[in-house]
């Protein structure tokens, strides 16, 4: 069987979008060639069955140029597909579920967000199949949904070293925007220095375009609100330094609203490092004791200062458990196998 995958970014190097090369991987094992449509293409390693086609974002490209090109392909390859596998964007299908349905190729999109749009309303008529990580991970109703959970390399997302120090070092692996609640972790910190834990906290994470005014906003609120030191912006990261960093850290912290499933929770805990979460989709994934009230910056630091409370055993078992869920519920060729019985049924 062969499949066509329809993608934001093919590139090791890109500080969001590089795990996909490892689902790109995953998926050339399973199946006898797999074609790759890519906004942007960038530096990658990957079988010799996978062949990849940009639509140009990386030579500056215009949208009607994306749009044609795109429409060339998927024409042009017909042939040389048997189902297709959008990740993300709806508005993929938008453009060229019509003619999918044509040419009678199912479509099979991955959406995991809190928030719907015009694009995702028309995508889901023309969608096969819908899958997401649970039901409340997908903003819509539909009878093509299909929950399957997350999944990230274990292989790669491992424990290292225990941190060492008497700081309690603390992180964030997110896009700096007003859905990871950016504002709460801030307040939250800002408490934990009130009640004298000594906390260090690093945020790995840039902001888009039209998150910049936000971005701007939580800049100068750090100053404000912690002593100089205590908070460090790291700006975009790539895989292997947010991987490092989940290592090195105490505790990693995600605010995000419910409804959003951020992979950062799940390769946070795969490398053992505790994860504390406000998401109430993750209620049974997540241990409850490091789950916090959503966007409230109290309940966070009553939260953390527990973990930090912990003795070093009590962290240590703590440790142990979160990397054990992740690796029997959250791998990614567990992940993947699931995907695929839905891409061929």
């Amino acid at each position: 069987m062969k499949l066509l995958i329809i993608t934001q970014a093919v590139d090791l190097d890109d500080p969001v979008l590089a795990f996909f090369h490892g689902w790109i991987e995953k998926f050339a094992s399973r199946f006898e060639h797999v074609h790759v449509i890519c906004l942007k293409e960038g530096r990658h390693a990957l079988p010799s069955n996978v062949k990849v086609h940009s639509l140009g974002k990386e030579n500056g490209e215009s949208n009607i140029k994306y749009i044609r090109r795109f429409l060339t392909y998927v024409w042009a390859l017909r042939k040389e597909y048997d189902t297709v596998f959008v990740h993300m964007n709806p508005e993929y299908i938008v453009l060229g579920g019509w003619l999918w349905k044509l040419i009678r190729k199912p479509v099979t999109l991955w959406y995991i967000h809190p928030k719907s749009s015009w694009r995702l309303w028309i995508a889901r008529i023309f969608a096969t199949h819908i899958v997401s990580a649970t039901e409340k991970s997908f903003p819509l109703r539909s009878q093509k949904l299909i929950p399957i959970g997350l999944g990230v390399d274990t292989d790669f997302f491992n424990p290292g070293e225990v941190p060492s120090g008497d700081d309690f070092k603390v992180m964030l692996a997110a896009r700096i925007a007003p859905v990871k609640r950016v504002e709460c972790v801030i307040g939250a910190v800002s408490e934990l220095m009130r009640r004298n834990v000594p906390v260090v906290f690093d945020y790995y994470g840039g902001a888009l375009r039209r998150d910049k005014t936000y971005a701007d906003t939580m800049y100068k609120l750090v100053p404000a609100a912690t002593p100089p030191d205590m908070w460090r912006w790291h700006g975009d990261s790539s895989q292997t330094q947010v991987r490092d960093a989940y290592r090195a850290h105490d505790a990693h912290v995600n605010a995000t609203d419910s409804g959003s499933f951020d992979k950062a929770v799940f390769e946070s805990m795969a490398c053992g490092c505790i994860t504390v979460v406000s998401n109430r989709a993750l209620r049974g994934v997540v241990p409850d004791e490091l789950m916090f009230e959503e966007g409230d910056s109290v309940s966070l630091a009553d939260v953390l200062e527990r973990v930090y409370r912990l003795s070093c055993s009590e962290r240590s078992e703590l440790k142990k458990k979160i990397r054990a869920i992740a690796e029997e519920k959250y791998s990614l060729s567990a992940l993947i196998g699931r995907v695929v019985e839905v891409l061929k049924s």
